[in-house]
């Protein structure tokens, strides 16, 4: 089934990516970097000048998320995760930076996609 619409951010109207990163917050918005749940976002159809705008931020969010650990992250590969325990509380020194140097990243893109 092809995808006809987009959730677009009630803030700034910039198409919004989908996400399990943030507790609650299932849209990130990467222009103005509003979270927001599934089901507090207005779509529209996907327009020829929407498309390029999709394409970008979808592909830059999918470089940075998988170091995205907050938020109640919970990792199926790790043992204190199973145990309950959010993966944010015990990560590694590394997984900590690489997990702050995304969150400055999403913060480096906001306004970067000359939208309106």
């Amino acid at each position: 089934m092809k995808v006809t619409t987009v959730d677009i951010c009630p803030s700034c109207g910039f198409p919004l990516v989908s996400t399990m990163a943030f507790r609650y917050a299932e849209k990130y918005c990467m222009n103005c970097g509003g979270n927001f749940g599934m089901t507090d976002v207005p779509y529209v159809d996907i327009t020829s000048k929407l498309k390029p705008f999709i394409t970008k931020a979808n592909k830059q969010f999918d470089k940075i998320c998988k170091h995205l650990i907050g938020g109640g992250m919970r990792l199926r590969s790790c043992e204190k995760c199973n145990e309950g325990s959010d993966h944010l509380h015990h990560a590694t020194p590394e997984e900590s930076k690489k997990y702050n140097k995304a969150l400055d990243r999403l913060v480096e893109l906001k306004g970067s996609y000359g939208w309106r």
